[in-house]
């Protein structure tokens, strides 16, 4: 009989004879006990208050970032309205005065100068009268036959139509001058006013000549357009912001492939990351990893690797009869759910870095189990798959990386570190340290 075979009837004679376990007797000495305080408590479920502590902070810290960059924003845009010249403001935004449209009307009028003028003695020009009409009539006839016919005065005409008939009038009407027998003498008065008439003829200045009446012509002309008054600064009204249709474009996606290493396994698949904000990143994607080759030499050594019994986990699998198992090799793959959120910080133009947390959801895994059985001396090479319980929710992930960027094309590489509070079942505890590289190409330029 081999050795597994007698301990394994050992514990059977052993378990069969010795009492079944009462809850009500751990009750009994537990209070003996010395109290092992605050330790085992955090032992248990540190991880959960840590990987919480950790989701709640960066989740706070974005927060605050997106709250200070909209109130950096909100007062950029009024700084730059306050600088911004009245020229340059938005015709939509600003109320325009409106234009005032008056009609001009010019009215033509040309004003006749009644004043008279009168010469003396001297040959003076005055517009005083003489006390004697006759005398006047006298000197102004005498004179005028000696003035030049072109003398003018810049106010208005030498003498009016009414001044030379009125003239006419009072030389006729003198007894002096009334008709004599004298057929001579009437020939003479005759000649002599028809001197003074041409004498008298009004010589009118050149700017100011005109055969218009004495009336006010109104004439229409054409409206004309003010110049607009200079108006006083105007500040533009912020006009209220439109909320625009949900666009793909707008969170500027790109797909990639992205991989993963550590010490013990490696990972492939796709990814996509949209940008919600200019610097803020959420990817999510499929990936498919594989650990390597877990290399066991006996069942005790699976048990000290995954803390539980080789023959109670892959029993449906057990030949009916062995002696011994020895050689275990177990292989891992586990297709998961990556999820990341990305921080960029800009260097230069193609260069940045980038902060990234996330986790990776497990949607199921499966094992490649090879082992050697022995009966009677004689092994047995056995292999089968089987499907194992996956943790779907079990560890948190921090790194941090740079990018390369070109127009389209981006590169990534960061380190990282696995936080895994939750191992996965029948599998031996991997490393917590790994890499991520990943290609990635924008969908929209």
């Amino acid at each position: 009989m081999s050795d597994e075979r007698f301990d394994k009837l050992l514990k059977k004679n052993l378990e069969s004879v010795s009492t079944a376990y009462q809850p009500t007797a751990w009750n009994r000495f537990r209070k003996r006990l010395p109290v092992a305080g605050f330790w085992p408590w955090l032992h248990q479920h540190g991880g959960w208050v840590l990987s919480a502590l950790m989701l709640t902070g960066w989740m706070t810290t974005l927060y605050s970032l997106h709250e200070n960059q909209q109130v950096i924003r909100q007062f950029t845009e009024k700084m730059d309205l306050a600088t911004r010249p009245a020229s340059a403001v938005s015709a939509s935004a600003v109320t325009k005065a409106p234009q005032r449209m008056d009609t001009v009307y010019v009215v033509k009028r040309t004003v006749v100068d009644h004043r008279h003028y009168y010469q003396t003695e001297q040959g003076q020009w005055t517009t005083t009268p003489f006390a004697n009409p006759t005398e006047a009539s006298r000197f102004s006839l005498s004179n005028n036959l000696r003035a030049p016919r072109n003398r003018t005065d810049n106010r208005g005409w030498i003498a009016s139509s009414n001044v030379r008939n009125r003239l006419a009038r009072s030389l006729k009407n003198k007894p002096g001058n009334r008709s004599s027998d004298n057929p001579n003498e009437t020939a003479n008065r005759e000649v002599a006013a028809a001197d003074s008439a041409t004498v008298f003829t009004p010589i009118p200045l050149a700017e100011k000549t005109g055969s218009v009446t004495d009336s006010a012509a109104a004439e229409s002309v054409s409206p004309v357009v003010d110049a607009p008054a200079p108006q006083a600064p105007v500040t533009a009204a912020v006009a209220p912001k439109i909320r625009h249709p949900f666009r793909l474009s707008s969170l500027h996606p790109r797909v990639g492939v992205e991989s993963m290493a550590t010490l013990n396994s490696i990972g492939l698949g796709p990814a996509v990351e949209a940008f919600p904000d200019a610097n803020l990143g959420i990817s999510i994607g499929l990936q498919a990893s594989r650990s390597s080759t877990e290399n066991l030499q006996a069942l005790r050594d699976f048990n000290e690797a995954t803390g539980q019994e080789f023959i109670e986990v892959y029993r449906p699998y057990l030949p009916a009869q062995f002696n011994r198992i020895t050689n275990i090799s177990i292989q891992t793959s586990v297709i998961s759910l990556p999820v990341s959120l990305k921080y960029y910080v800009p260097l230069r133009r193609a260069l940045s870095l980038f902060i990234q947390t996330g986790t990776s959801f497990d949607l199921s895994a499966y094992q490649q189990v090879d082992f050697d059985s022995y009966l009677y001396r004689q092994p047995r090479r056995h292999t089968f798959e089987t499907d194992t319980e996956s943790r779907f929710f079990h560890n948190f992930m921090l790194g941090a990386g740079i990018q390369y960027r070109r127009p389209r094309i981006s590169a990534q590489l960061s380190p990282y570190y696995i936080y895994d509070f939750r191992s996965t079942l029948n599998t031996a505890k991997g490393s917590n340290l790994g890499a991520r590289a990943s290609v990635w190409v924008d969908l929209f330029r």
